[in-house]
């Protein structure tokens, strides 16, 4: 039987839950096994805004970077199902510009200038939007004690000029992980790695006339508060199978 369970912190700001689906075999009858278990684990991430409340100050924040982290208990992962590398991605419009001096493009603008010798030139303007994707999701190393089969690590980092992570992360595959024992357990960890992964977007203060100085103090405090309050812990998720 497969179960899962998880807990969100800040569930405006980060939103995890893991769901786990069983892979059943069928082995050659030269193996003694009658078949190998495996488990597909996928994850649905929600980034968003999250307004909390610390004493008498109100505050929206969102985070700029995280880290996802597998600890994997009687289980391995297959590295050749390593996924999420990049599934999390945003579509930016870039809009480039060019001149040229002789040749007009449609869709252009044309400007005239007079040179020394009194002669004009037309100088032709294009610009056209392109699409790139940019990445925001990147496989890591796993701790120094562990390998990257039994815990393996993602990093969220927010890349376009949005200043937090926004979006949905729908059932994209982790990876397909081997079962060793039973009970197995897959436990997922949401975490910040610095206090400066989190961006305030409003501060509310009974304090009237902040200056500057004292409102960019204010928000590094609080930055520092909510990192501290569960040692930087946004989410926890967890997948058994016994």
């Amino acid at each position: 039987m497969i179960t899962s369970k998880y807990q969100n912190l800040y569930p405006n700001c980060v939103f995890m839950k893991l769901q786990g689906e069983i892979i059943t075999e069928n082995r050659t009858e030269t193996e003694l096994s009658a078949s190998t278990e495996k488990i597909k684990l996928k994850p649905t991430i929600l980034f968003g805004q999250q307004y909390l409340k610390i004493g008498k100050t109100i505050v929206l924040f969102g985070i700029k970077s995280a880290e996802l982290r597998l600890d994997c208990n009687n289980s391995i992962l297959l590295l050749e199902t390593l996924g999420l590398t990049p599934s999390f991605s945003q579509i930016l419009e870039i809009e480039i510009v060019k001149e040229k001096g002789t040749n007009q493009e449609l869709g252009g603008s044309i400007g005239f200038k007079t040179g020394i010798d009194g002669k004009i030139t037309k100088n032709y303007k294009s610009s056209k939007k392109q699409k790139q994707e940019i990445c925001q999701v990147y496989a890591k190393g796993a701790t120094p004690d562990k390998t990257i089969e039994v815990s393996p690590c993602w990093v969220f980092q927010v890349k376009s000029k949005q200043p937090t992570l926004l979006g949905l992360l729908k059932k994209k595959q982790l990876g397909i992980f081997r079962i060793n024992a039973k009970p197995c357990r897959i436990e997922a960890t949401f975490n910040l790695k610095y206090k400066s992964d989190i961006h305030i977007f409003e501060l509310r203060a009974n304090e009237n006339n902040i200056n500057l100085s004292s409102q960019r103090v204010m928000e590094i405090v609080t930055q520092k508060s909510i990192y501290e309050r569960n040692t930087g812990l946004l989410s926890f998720a967890e997948v058994s199978y016994e």
